[in-house]
């Protein structure tokens, strides 16, 4: 909407005749099929619970032993609509991680103490997030986030990154709508990074739809089996990185891991508040890294195909 100019608002407050003879309430405006369908789509707020567990176990590729992880993690998504078109959202994510190690004993070179490298990590991390669609197709989104990850005992302030990022998008046909984003974050003990990535968001057909870059980093091909059922095929890419506290045998290094995770996913939806998502698939490629206290690798290790399966409880407030 556009302001008024200063002489506009001038003469309105100079003639109050003129104000009064125009002070007739015009028609409202007939909303649009999709802004009908906005305005219809139930409280302006609304909030989302995520319970997740998810267990992969593989071994590594040039050394012996294995690497097993139990993931824990709950997310608490409040979203708030700011009129017809824009939204404003607020991500609490917590995840726990135990590490298991198992008989992998060129993980931590020349260690006397023959201790595990790593077994409980968390992180815990605020994502606010602003975006919008306009009538004339143009979506937009901007977000931030800053996270705390690391063992119990690491250092809290040598253990936050942050992370800032946006993304454009086109509606270029009812079926079909393709965008650009970018997201920056800064790292622990190493290089800050920069990552762009496309949006799709492609109905193939009245029951299949393609979608890349809209639920992070990576996409899923889904299937509606039906109005409570959905199959899916899920690529994505992982990236999570630890503090590790002075007690580790890489004392106040860092552990990164990295993952590419591929699953056959179903997405069961009782009701609309409700959803019950199980998966199963494979890490198709992993790898183990660990820096030192100045950020300097000590040791590398690449994973080869980890079995996976996790299950997902979602509730909608």
């Amino acid at each position: 909407m556009t302001r008024p100019t200063a002489a506009v608002l001038a003469i309105a407050l100079l003639s109050p005749a003129l104000c009064a003879q125009e002070s007739t309430p015009e028609p409202p405006v007939e909303l649009t099929p999709e802004e009908q369908a906005i305005a219809a789509a139930g409280p302006k707020t609304r909030i989302t619970l995520d319970f997740g567990t998810e267990y992969t176990a593989g071994s590594f590729s040039d050394i012996s032993g294995d690497l097993d992880v139990l993931r824990l993690s709950t997310d608490l998504t409040i979203t708030h609509r700011l009129g017809l078109r824009r939204q404003l959202s607020v991500t609490v994510a917590q995840e726990r991680s135990q590490y298991d190690f198992d008989d992998a004993t060129g993980i931590v070179p020349a260690d006397p103490a023959d201790r595990d490298p790593l077994s409980d990590a968390q992180s815990l991390s605020i994502s606010p997030m602003l975006g919008g669609r306009e009538a004339d197709g143009f979506g937009w989104f901007v977000l931030g986030s800053v996270e705390w990850a690391g063992e119990p005992g690491a250092v809290f302030d040598d253990s936050v990154t942050f992370a800032l990022g946006g993304g454009a998008s086109w509606q270029i046909n009812d079926d079909l709508r393709l965008g650009v984003g970018v997201i920056g974050s800064t790292r622990i003990e190493d290089n800050a990074r920069v990552i762009p990535f496309p949006i799709v968001e492609w109905t193939i057909a009245e029951d299949w739809t393609l979608s890349v870059g809209t639920r992070g980093a990576g996409g899923a091909l889904t299937y509606k089996a039906r109005e409570d059922l959905s199959l899916a095929l899920e690529v994505g890419y992982e990236s999570r990185e630890y503090r590790l506290d002075d007690d580790n045998a890489f004392s106040n290094g860092v552990f990164q891991d990295r993952a590419v995770p591929v699953a056959l996913a179903a997405a069961w939806s009782p009701s609309e508040q409700i959803t019950l998502t199980g998966r199963v698939g494979a890490l198709a490629w992993g790898e183990a890294e660990f820096l030192d206290s100045s950020g300097n690798r000590v040791n590398r290790e690449d994973r080869d195909a980890a079995f996976l399966i996790g299950l997902d409880l979602g509730f909608a407030f």
